[in-house]
């Protein structure tokens, strides 16, 4: 008698667990083939879905006021060339546009390579790095190596690590730079309490700043691929950064500090960052995106931009796996006469990813829109740009990871010099590749295509 009771109660308690997860998956706000995917492992193997869920299925976090950050939303300047725009970004609470930044894109890998060693040199006091990736290669170990100069120097350095995306970096080497007085930390370490439901974030976002004063930012994880190839194999990948100083930067070092204290960080007092350089012309907007974040303003931006568009929307992006309104938007553009271009890499670094874009660029296709390849070349760069009227570059893809699980630091740009040298740069891009038509699948391609869609939200 006493066992019947206890598995009745059991079985009650896990009906009870059950409904509440399928009524959580149904309330977030998922891409319908990841809602459809979760709900039915859930039905069909609870035992599994479950802690399965609890531990990599949390999509947001608590959140902080970014409004304390950043200052509370205000009216946008309607003299900004995309008002509207700037509107919906104050409502989610984003930083406000700056002016009087100076921003200088790196054309290749080696001047962005030589751009960061200018910005770690220049740090006196006080030098952040956040990065996704921190490769053990030749590339990494100089970064390594200034880090621990810089220290040996009496300069602050803190550097904070994913713990996904730098899980391969040996732990003598970060020994070594915590007996340099260098402070690491990890981004939810990959063995921590896992029903805290926060494995499955990762901290995309690519920051590296001196003294509250100077930013390299960008795509570039720190990993040789994405420089050059010298002194080891391979080619090195197609990439995107920038670097910049003026009033802007104190957004950057905020929320450089928001991450290190989510880490578990001790972080500096917003009164003693040093008062940014004056500078150039540039003005810019910091986006962060992200669990943190109290909704999705990047996912946000990109639809209204979609809709905002008169002329023409050029997109640049190593994975494209958008949501389903994204992929509208997109196509209704093309349909309605926006010239709407997407360059990809003919092949990606990742399998699954280049059969889940299948089906979209079928659907950009036929509505008009045209899709570059770039052959024999990885792309990992990332930018968008509407209209010569607004320019986007940062860490985020075009996939569901980015718009929907990651922390993501995507930069806008306002100034015409800024919007053209990307237009430029991709107009570029798009001379060096080849326009893609896709072909008619077969039933076993779409249904291929249909499991790696419904498995994308985690890609």
């Amino acid at each position: 008698m006493l066992d019947f009771v206890i598995y009745h109660l059991f079985l009650a308690l896990g009906v009870m667990l059950t409904l509440f997860l399928i009524t959580q998956i149904l309330r977030d706000r998922r891409p319908p083939a990841a809602s459809l995917a979760w709900l039915l492992f859930i039905v069909s193997l609870p035992y599994i879905a479950i802690p399965l869920y609890l531990t990599i299925g949390v999509r947001k976090l608590k959140f902080t006021d970014k409004s304390a950050l950043y200052g509370a939303p205000t009216h946008s300047d309607r003299t900004s060339p995309v008002p509207d725009l700037d509107q919906l970004l104050d409502s989610y609470g984003v930083p406000e546009a700056s002016g009087g930044n100076q921003v200088v894109f790196h054309a290749d890998g080696n001047e962005a390579r030589q751009a960061l060693w200018h910005t770690m040199d220049s740090a006196l006091k006080q030098l952040d790095i956040a990065i996704f990736i921190l490769a053990n290669d030749t590339l990494g170990k100089q970064v390594c190596e200034k880090l621990r100069t810089k220290a040996q120097q009496g300069v602050r350095v803190r550097l904070l690590l994913d713990g996904v995306g730098s899980f391969l970096l040996p732990r003598h080497q970060v020994r070594k730079l915590q007996a340099s007085g260098i402070e690491v930390l990890w981004f939810i370490p990959v063995l921590h309490r896992p029903f805290k439901g926060r494995t499955n974030l990762r901290n995309h976002r690519k920051l590296v700043l001196a003294d509250s004063q100077r930013i390299w930012t960008g795509g570039r994880n720190l990993a040789h691929e994405y420089f050059d190839s010298a002194g080891e194999q391979g080619q090195p990948w197609l990439d995107l950064s920038f670097h910049m100083q003026g009033a802007g930067i104190i957004q950057y070092q905020e929320l450089f500090e928001e991450d290190w204290r989510f880490a578990g960080g001790q972080t500096s007092v917003p009164a003693t960052f040093t008062d940014p350089l004056p500078s150039g012309e540039s003005r810019t907007r910091l986006l962060p995106s992200g669990p943190d974040m109290p909704d999705d303003p990047l996912q946000a931006l990109l639809l209204a931009a979609c809709f905002e568009a008169r002329n023409k929307i050029i997109a640049v992006t190593p994975y494209f796996i958008p949501d389903d309104p994204i992929i509208e938007g997109l196509c209704l553009a093309a349909r309605r006469g926006v010239s709407v271009t997407l360059i990809l890499p003919e092949k990606s670094n990742h399998l699954l990813p280049d059969i889940a874009r299948n089906r979209y660029l079928r659907e950009l296709t036929d509505s008009g829109a045209t899709v570059v390849f770039l052959p024999g070349i990885m792309n990992h760069a990332k930018a968008l740009v509407v209209d010569q009227r607004l320019a986007v570059s940062g860490s985020a893809n075009l996939d569901l990871r980015s718009l929907y699980l990651n922390f993501e630091a995507m930069t806008l740009f306002y100034s015409q010099d800024d919007i053209l040298w990307l237009t430029r740069w991709m107009e570029n891009l798009i001379s060096q590749g080849f326009e893609h038509h896709p072909v008619t699948p077969g039933r076993m391609c779409l249904l291929i295509e249909g499991v790696v869609v419904m498995l994308s939200f985690q890609l």
